[in-house]
């Protein structure tokens, strides 16, 4: 019996380096920072593999990869060799933002192919390990060299800070006139303007045509607990691993969901590994969202594998990077989302608030269209939308009171009940309106728990808000 190495290799910091750029230039920055991430950690696989010898792939995309080696003295000292001397090239380049965790578990190999029990054992324990790593990063270069971390350093005359990145050197070269950055950041907005000769996307800004912005950030669901129940050989983990690798490559999504990407108004920045980061006209912006989410469903949703989000809407001018920072709140809250006191997750934030893919988003847009079609089509006012959302903001604070352990205040059902049937009586010879306003006030907005479908009912009208208020702006040119 053959005792082996699962080695796996995961770089840490690649959101927090991706997204923090500067305003100018976001676009090829970014496009360069996240190709510059995948170089990065394929020639560190090709490193090892070379050094190594004979492994056994398992996987590599991305921010990690998983190979098989034999277990010898000699290949444990090239990983933790190579391991050291990549986290010094990345302190030097990037002052901590960026550090690789490259581990090792042993295992008897009793069968090459591997089965479901070993393969589920292995995953969980290199991700352990990967979290001892994360606990003590740099430690090594802490032993080898502390005054560099903590001791204070002289300041020299010629530093300056770099537009993007916020790190001082005295080595900082210009570009356009417009910002002076490290070297490496040249590159990667160089790289990134290559790419955008060949992508065919656009400044951040000129998704918007002057309405709102948004930035969604997704991410899948279930991977870790896919891994952690294991596979019944490597050749069905590979088979699971590559189809779910092809999936997210940006020129997949783009022709999976191509009836909604538009991408005179959607960019799809990023798309690597299981994760996903667009920016564009924001109501553009939630179809491509729901889209991405319908076809992951196709494809994984047997599996047990899902894909939340959270998108943030605003200005353009907005720093690039606070709404990378915010729309990653957003798609964590999508995340932590439960039901019944039970984390469900594959759901979405909007409008900052979370629901469910799976029963809630249907019935939010369905809402919406009918709140457009009737302002729109049948001149009812908007004035419908403010007050019902003025409303939900008493069921909010019944919430927050409950918390804090103050009393409730359930006056906003009968001015509700009282609102919606005053409205009805504005629009006697309306039938549609009249039965609409009826259907809220008796059927939709008190039923189920904890008003959940007031709730709903509320981000509905947010969403119409907004479509209209586009619609006014385009109507005014």
């Amino acid at each position: 019996m053959s005792k082996k190495l699962f080695v796996g290799g995961d770089l840490s910091g690649i959101q927090k380096f991706i997204y923090n750029i500067s305003s100018k230039k976001a676009a090829v920055s970014l496009r360069g920072r996240s190709s510059s991430v995948a170089e990065y950690m394929e020639n560190v696989y090709q490193k090892l593999k070379g050094s190594i010898g004979q492994i056994q792939e398992i996987y590599h995309s991305g921010g990690k990869f998983y190979f098989i080696a034999d277990d010898t003295e000699e290949n444990r000292r090239i990983i933790n060799d190579i391991s050291k001397e990549e986290n010094k090239y990345l302190w030097q380049e990037h002052y901590g933002i960026l550090s690789i965790n490259i581990a090792f578990v042993s295992f008897d190999e009793e069968n090459p192919n591997g089965d479901k029990k070993t393969i589920g054992k292995l995953f969980s324990s290199i991700t352990q390990e990967f979290n001892k790593l994360k606990q003590k990063k740099f430690k090594d270069l802490l032993l080898e060299d502390y005054n560099s971390f903590f001791e204070v350093q002289k300041i020299d005359a010629d530093l300056r800070v770099c537009d993007v990145t916020g790190i001082e050197s005295k080595h900082l070269v210009g570009i356009d006139g417009e910002l002076h950055v490290l070297p490496s950041v040249k590159e990667q907005i160089e790289k990134g303007e290559e790419l955008k000769k060949v992508e065919e996307f656009k400044n951040f800004s000129d998704y918007a045509k002057g309405s709102y912005f948004g930035v969604l950030r997704m991410d899948v669901d279930g991977l870790g607990k896919r891994f952690a129940d294991g596979f019944d050989s490597w050749s069905e983990y590979s088979e699971f691993s590559n189809r779910l690798m092809v999936f997210f490559e940006s020129k997949v999504i783009e022709s999976r969901v191509k009836k909604i990407l538009d991408k005179e108004y959607v960019g799809l920045m990023y798309a690597g590994g299981d994760d996903i980061f667009a920016v564009g006209r924001w109501d553009k912006v939630i179809d491509f969202a729901e889209k991405v989410h319908s076809e992951v469903d196709k494809e994984f949703a047997k599996e047990g594998i899902h894909i939340s989000g959270g998108i943030v809407i605003g200005d353009d001018k907005f720093p690039i990077a606070k709404y990378a920072e915010l729309s990653a709140e957003a798609e964590e809250k999508a995340k932590k989302y439960e039901k019944d006191g039970e984390l469900k997750k594959n759901a979405f934030t909007m409008f900052n608030e979370t629901i469910s893919w799976e029963n809630d988003f249907a019935y939010v847009k369905e809402y919406k269209n009918k709140f457009c079609e009737l302002i729109t089509q049948e001149g009812m006012s908007k004035s419908i939308l403010h007050q019902l959302m003025m409303y939900y903001e008493k069921v909010k604070e019944n919430k927050e009171n409950k918390d804090k352990n103050k009393a409730k205040d359930y006056s906003y059902i009968w001015h509700t009940a009282y609102y919606l049937t005053r409205y009805m009586e504005r629009y006697d010879k309306n039938s549609k309106i009249k039965e609409f306003c009826r259907e809220l006030r008796d059927k939709e907005l008190f039923k189920g728990k904890n008003d959940e479908n007031f709730r709903l009912i509320a981000i509905s009208c947010r969403w119409a808000e907004l479509l209209l208020k586009d619609k006014e702006k385009q109507n005014k040119k």
